[in-house]
């Protein structure tokens, strides 16, 4: 989990996702790229979360109350160079572990778009609930975590 202090990080590799899968994310890289300091302050809070491989982020996640008992997991990302090693498992599994923890019950958006990412969910658990909604102008399915 990380603190303000560490809005430098999450800005960095937040902006390096818009960038690089802007199809992956409901957000655009021009609107998050006029984000005050403040403002990036305040996503760093738990269950926001980086690996870092040395002082340089290379996964991230996050989530937020969205409704009563349930946390909304947003903003998962691997660098693509270190896909494949399991680091968006322990991001998402930390997130994950948190919510449980708060007793909330995790949940999240997968865009149709992003099969990998649905994968990942569901190594991890996640089902589909059969909603489809748009984000951000694409398409996408809600997982939950059952319980």
């Amino acid at each position: 989990m990380i603190g303000p202090e560490d809005w430098p990080h999450w800005r960095g590799i937040r902006l390096a996702a818009l960038a690089g899968d802007p199809d992956a994310f409901g957000s655009t890289l021009a609107r998050e790229q006029a984000y005050d300091e403040q403002r990036w302050r305040g996503f760093c809070h738990e269950p926001a979360t980086l690996v870092l491989d040395g002082d340089e982020p290379v996964a991230m996640g996050s989530g937020f109350a969205d409704e009563p008992g349930r946390l909304m997991v947003v903003a998962m990302w691997t660098r693509p160079e270190r896909r494949g090693e399991g680091l968006g498992g322990r991001v998402l599994d930390a997130v994950t572990a948190w919510a449980v923890d708060q007793g909330l019950r995790p949940h999240l958006f997968a865009m149709l778009t992003n099969p990998d990412a649905e994968r990942l969910y569901t190594r991890h658990g996640y089902v589909r609930t059969g909603l489809v909604e748009e984000h951000g102008g694409r398409l996408a399915a809600q997982l939950e975590l059952p319980g």
